[in-house]
């Protein structure tokens, strides 16, 4: 059932997903955490190519198996709550995006889902008490290493226990290729818009 490791489709967003470069450890890492099952966290600076390195782990995956979570709202998650608890695997690309300033109860449904509990939110409409609960869950997710977020997700030993935490090699040569991959992508990328948009021009132009 894995997937082609080109893309990465969570909840029909289908992905590309480009090579990684220079990031062979880590992956391997993160492959090896999967397979434990754990729940993990991919830690590294801004640009050293988080979200790429866990979308391209997710690609081979079985789509099944996997939610895809990028909402910031608050409490938003549990209204997925139905959808979550028929996957495997949360996984939030961006830790941060999730829980924000006014991310409160969704750190808190996180932290209960790393310890194993269901995580479980009730709000009142009218005389009823609706309940949403979202059974334990594996969670896969990122952080960059210089947010002021970190101490929310690493707070303690205890907390380090319940995630396999894995750095990004962000030495200055690694984060150099990154940049120069990225660079190079961008002008790969114009070039052929450029190339595209030149040949509907002349297809146009032909009289035949």
């Amino acid at each position: 059932h894995a997937q082609d490791c080109k893309y990465v489709n969570l909840n029909g967003y289908r992905k590309k997903v480009d090579s990684v470069v220079g990031q062979e450890n880590t992956l391997f890492k993160l492959l090896l955490a999967a397979i434990q099952p754990k729940s993990l966290c991919l830690e590294g600076p801004a640009g050293s190519g988080k979200t790429l390195m866990m979308y391209s782990l997710l690609s081979l995956l079985p789509s099944e198996d996997v939610y895809l979570f990028e909402m910031s709202t608050d409490t938003v998650m549990f209204l997925h709550a139905e959808e979550i608890n028929k996957r495997r695997i949360l996984f939030i690309p961006e830790y941060q995006k999730i829980v924000g300033s006014n991310g409160r109860k969704t750190q808190e449904a996180l932290k209960a889902l790393l310890e194993g509990r269901p995580a479980i939110h009730r709000e009142r409409s009218g005389k009823k008490v609706i309940e949403y609960r979202i059974d334990p869950i594996y969670v896969f997710t990122a952080i960059a290493s210089e947010n002021r977020l970190k101490n929310e997700i690493d707070r303690d030993k205890e907390d380090r226990r319940r995630y396999a935490l894995i750095n990004v090699d962000a030495r200055p040569e690694q984060m150099k290729k990154v940049s120069m991959f990225k660079a190079r992508s961008r002008f790969d990328k114009k070039r052929n818009k450029l190339k595209n948009r030149s040949q509907r021009t002349l297809s146009i132009g032909d009289p035949s």
